[in-house]
């Protein structure tokens, strides 16, 4: 999703208490998790912001960033046959 349609969208929805920000796939492959993370933190419409990760997608420092950006949480998800 662009950043544009993402602001559009956020902009639309009432205020709520959590923001998630997953679905279908990885999350922080989106170029623009970050500037999305703080869009919606500054619209003070949510109480939280957060997504689910299997943090292996990129380097650890992005998940720094992205709390300093308003992340509140971020569910970790590990999947194995063990």
């Amino acid at each position: 999703m662009s950043i544009e349609d993402f602001k559009t969208y956020v902009d639309q929805l009432p205020v709520a208490i959590d923001l998630r920000l997953h679905g279908f796939g990885e999350p922080t492959v989106n170029p623009h998790i970050v500037d999305m993370v703080d869009y919606a933190y500054k619209t003070k419409k949510f109480a939280r912001i957060g997504f689910v990760s299997n943090i292996t997608a990129r380097k650890p420092q992005i998940y720094d960033e992205l709390f300093d950006h308003g992340l509140g949480y971020l569910m970790i998800s590990v999947d194995s046959f063990d």
